[in-house]
């Protein structure tokens, strides 16, 4: 079954570097969710950060809390990579599906292993508050 919370973020609109309140790239709608849903700040200060170069680097001082996983439960993130090196991420939704957003495309859900997707599929990750 595919989570009842997620269709709630359909049609929130994209725009780069944003992590709302009216705006969101991929990770500001990850963090959304993270927020809205399970009562957790992903990246509790992201909003000081102006800059998309600024909230890469400040991303990066926590994927060490990101741990992969087989076997994806609701909420887990999705990464995918983008020309090879580009990272994109979603929120796994059940039943092989994602709501994500990106550039052109307001939130929606969509299959992983649909085609523009599937060849982009990194992995999928759970956060953990232990970095070890």
């Amino acid at each position: 079954m595919i989570a009842s919370w997620a269709y709630g973020y359909i049609g929130l609109e994209y725009s780069d570097a944003c992590w709302g309140p009216d705006y969101f790239d991929c990770w500001g709608l990850l963090a959304k969710v993270y927020k809205d849903q399970f009562n957790f700040d992903v990246i509790d200060d992201m909003a000081v950060y102006k800059s998309r170069q600024d909230k890469v680097k400040r991303l990066h001082e926590y994927l060490h809390f990101w741990k992969p996983v087989d076997d994806p439960q609701e909420g887990d993130a999705i990464l995918f990579l983008i020309h090879g090196n580009e990272p994109h991420c979603a929120v796994y939704v059940g039943e092989g599906r994602m709501l994500h957003i990106v550039e052109g495309i307001s939130a929606c859900i969509q299959r992983i292993d649909d085609i523009k997707w599937k060849s982009r599929f990194e992995g999928y990750y759970r956060y953990s508050s232990s970095s070890s």
